[in-house]
């Protein structure tokens, strides 16, 4: 079994420090994902700061991590958030076919 993902997020409006960060001093926001027993992270995108959600058609089933860091123009990225999806996996087919009968 496989699904759509539907990724959304919102900008910050600060830096750590509490100096403010409007949108157009925002580059981009990467966009990463792993299975959750794997240890490494796979890029699905950057997105532009007028991008606030992301589509991931056909995720197979498991249990997936997807972490996204902005990048303002200038000065050092985020700190990554974290977010997780559980795709389910299908149940088994039911059986073609059951006969009762009497036996003498």
């Amino acid at each position: 079994m496989s699904a759509n993902v539907r990724l959304n997020w919102s900008l910050p409006t600060a830096r750590t420090d509490g100096a403010p960060l409007p949108p157009d001093a925002i580059d981009f926001v990467r966009v990463e994902v792993k299975h959750a027993e794997a240890s490494d992270w796979d890029q699905v995108d950057d997105f532009g700061p007028e991008t606030l959600t992301a589509l991931l058609p056909d995720t197979p089933s498991g249990t997936w991590q997807f972490r996204g860091t902005v990048f303002p123009v200038d000065g050092p990225e985020s700190a990554p958030r974290l977010a997780e999806v559980v795709v389910p996996l299908a149940a088994a087919g039911a059986l073609p076919t059951l006969e009762a009968t009497l036996e003498e």
